[in-house]
């Protein structure tokens, strides 16, 4: 009567599943019943009496016992953890876990997805259950996955969306624990606290400014440091704090889209010879408030990101009060075997340099420009064998997996979970037992239909390798070439084929038919659907065409803003374009009701931070092939940075900072805005087409942050370089 909520919860789970499978009503009682089988669930006096005791034992160990007329499903326990209102992680529950495996082992169950459509009960009149005790421990202790913000399938809302992917990690046995690692100092409020009074623990950027004009907010990339600062010991002062207030670890990682800092400290421990060139600075900063707290006798663990521009290996010793998690590709890899061997050597390289657990930080998603809507990235097997691949290297993994509709990922999370508890999990062999439970006679064209898909993304997406100045590397395609080529007709004709095979193989109305018809909709439809709308996407691009001899300027929007997310301020910016016998000229008029709080300075030809500035971009891709394009960005102090650029694929570009624009600029302030002028000789623009791509973005910056927004003139584009969604400039007259 006195158990947990937690346990209370496994009974719910153990009578449903149980009824089920029984086809009669499994009744939740407080005590045993003689001459009845009886699940025992939980620590109480009758599993004390039958010698049954998890304490001490590694986290989510659960003890199986089956003795007599009995079955004891035995865990540690949170004694106050709710599973229907807390979150599935930080808590206890291995007499759930345990139930879960009861019901998998002993009753055939299965749990792809909460609902009838993912859950096998197969339908018995006998639970045959061997005697004997079994103790199950995961080989891997942080079993973590993030789908991100995106739907669950159909119509569900979000907070139903939210319900059903705590279910669901319930049930595949995901982690209950996490050593935490993102961008810890972000969170400490160290620009509230010493912006005003100690400026000097913060990045020194270029023009003589520091990093700290992000006040007030809790994004990762509020405040930049200066880890060569004395703010090493406010962060040494602040671990003490929280290791006093009982927490295990304290992140330090820096935050993310880490800042270089121009001081003269950092800038001499900088490696710019050597590849992630912050190493030695940031490791540095690691081992100082280690050391710190082991001098002061502080118990607790710091956690720091093997990330970015740190990622590699120092040579110094890191103390042992550190734990590392590295920061890698993960399943995406799995189709570039130099990739991934790659990551696999630095994660056991990091494994002996620190003599402590290491874990992962891995980015099966579909985001930045992976994120096309409609596209399944069902990888499972991806998925299964990258981590299966790290048994005895890593104590866990967190994948990073964004996606627009959770059902894309639901046997990638499946497989994932099987394999971070048991490391010698076939996964081929978990793969054709769903085919077979799920689809039953449709199992073979199924199991072809859910292969192609992997094969499509996991090779042609995110395996598609291309040769680049660093040697090959994976680029995504651009997303005509996704729709025209990786899923075009022959593709969208294969799935619709195997998915009509495996419908006429199952009876008409069945549980079978009716999961195939499933994910027909949410697999098939959605690839048709997305063809669809990239055709008329294409449409309404090829209709975005800038006459010059019309006279209308070109007017900038906010760029990527969502709708109910428009900026507090919007102003206006008018480009020009015109083109003489000897140049092209580009003019642009930006509204300003804040030119005392525009942030722009003085700077360097091609300084890399010019984009910091308010200013102007431009983009030309006059020879019209949608590859070779050339970069130029102007501040409001008139100072210049440009490039030649190479677009591979959907996301990754190479500049060359040694072509000279000869560009000559001219920048008018007035009270209520300013007019900026680009002069581009023709010469140095080579072949030009009367006709195409282009992009104007403005850098709208402010010192205050206030009304800082990007505007730009695509309003399909996905970056300021994604040359196929670009407008195009009509130059003739």
């Amino acid at each position: 009567k006195d158990a947990p909520k937690v346990v209370k919860f496994a009974a719910d789970e153990a009578t449903n599943f149980l009824s089920r499978a029984l086809g009669a009503a499994v009744p939740v009682v407080n005590a045993p019943t003689e001459g009845k089988a009886s699940v025992i669930l939980g620590v109480n006096a009758w599993s004390k009496a039958a010698g049954l005791d998890p304490s001490g034992k590694p986290r989510d160990t659960f003890l199986i016992r089956s003795e007599g007329s009995r079955v004891y499903v035995v865990g540690v326990d949170d004694p106050k953890a709710n599973p229907l209102r807390s979150s599935p992680v930080g808590y206890e529950r291995a007499t759930l876990l345990g139930l879960y495996a009861f019901l998998e082992d002993s009753v055939g169950c299965r749990f792809y997805f909460p609902g009838e459509l993912g859950e096998v009960v197969p339908r018995t009149d006998r639970i045959v259950v061997r005697d004997g005790t079994v103790a199950s421990t995961p080989d891997f202790l942080i079993r973590k996955y993030y789908f991100g913000d995106g739907r669950w399938y159909g119509d569900l809302d979000e907070k139903a969306t939210r319900r059903m992917k705590d279910l669901s990690w319930l049930r595949v046995r995901a982690s209950t624990a996490t050593i935490p690692c993102c961008h810890g100092t972000a969170y400490m409020k160290l620009v509230e606290r010493y912006a005003k009074t100690h400026p000097e623990y913060f990045a020194l950027r270029t023009d003589g400014t520091r990093c700290h004009n992000f006040t007030g907010t809790r994004s990762s990339r509020a405040g930049y440091l200066c880890f060569s600062s004395g703010v090493r010991d406010v962060i040494v002062d602040e671990c003490v704090r929280r290791f006093g207030d009982g927490k295990p670890y304290v992140d330090i990682m820096p935050n993310d889209a880490l800042a270089e800092c121009h001081c003269e400290k950092c800038q001499a421990a900088y490696r710019k010879d050597l590849p992630c060139y912050m190493t030695e600075v940031i490791w540095d900063y690691t081992r100082y408030v280690a050391n710190k707290l082991i001098e002061k006798g502080v118990p607790g663990v710091v956690t720091q990101m093997a990330y970015a521009q740190y990622r590699r290996i120092p040579d110094f010793d890191i103390p042992t009060n550190v734990y590392v998690m590295v920061a890698e590709t993960g399943p995406w890899s799995m189709a570039n075997p130099q990739k991934l061997n790659r990551e696999y050597d630095e994660i056991r390289a990091w494994g002996r340099k620190i003599r402590n657990p290491v874990y992962l930080w891995t980015y099966p998603h579909k985001y930045g420009a992976l994120n096309i809507p409609g596209i399944p990235d069902v990888s499972p097997k991806a998925w299964g064998e990258y981590y299966k691949g790290l048994a005895g290297d890593i104590i866990g993994t967190f994948a990073e997996s964004e996606t627009d509709k959770w059902i894309y990922h639901y046997l990638n999370y499946y497989v994932f979970s099987r394999v971070m508890w048991d490391a010698k999990t076939d996964v081929d062999a978990v793969l054709d037992e769903h085919y077979r439970l799920m689809f039953g006679r449709g199992a073979e064209p199924m199991k072809r239909f859910y292969e192609l898909l992997e094969r499509k993304w996991t090779k042609d997406v995110v395996g598609n390798i291309r040769d680049t100045k660093a040697g090959p590397v994976a680029v995504p395609p651009t997303e005509g070439e996704l729709w025209t080529k990786v899923y075009g007709p022959d593709t969208v004709a294969a799935c619709d084929a195997l998915l009509k095979e495996a419908a006429a193989a199952v009876a008409p109305g069945s549980l079978e038919a009716r999961r195939i018809a499933f994910f027909r909709t949410e697999y098939y439809d959605a690839l048709v659907a997305g063809a669809k709308t990239y055709a008329d996407k294409l449409a309404a691009i090829d209709a975005l065409v800038w006459r010059v001899r019309d006279g209308r300027p070109i007017e900038l929007v906010p760029f990527k803003v969502r709708k109910g997310r428009e900026p507090e301020e919007f102003v206006k910016t008018r480009v020009t374009v015109r083109r003489t016998a000897t140049d092209l000229v580009v003019e642009a008029d930006g509204e300003d009701n804040r030119m005392d709080d525009v942030a722009a300075t003085k700077r360097a030809k091609d300084d890399r931070d010019m984009w910091r500035d308010a200013g102007l971009e431009i983009i030309l891709n006059p020879t019209a092939d949608l590859k070779n394009y050339y970069h130029l960005i102007v501040n409001l102090e008139g100072s210049l940075s440009d490039s030649h650029g190479v677009l591979l694929g959907a996301n990754r570009s190479e500049a060359d900072y040694a072509w000279d624009s000869q560009a000559k600029t001219d920048v008018v302030r007035r009270a209520d805005g300013w007019h900026l002028t680009v002069t581009i000789p023709l010469a140095v623009l080579g072949e030009m087409k009367d006709v195409f791509p282009a992009e104007f973005a403005r850098n709208r910056v402010t010192k205050s942050g206030k009304g800082t927004c990007l505007y730009h003139a695509s309003p399909y584009a996905f970056g300021f370089n994604s040359l196929p969604e670009l407008g195009k400039l009509d130059l003739r007259p």
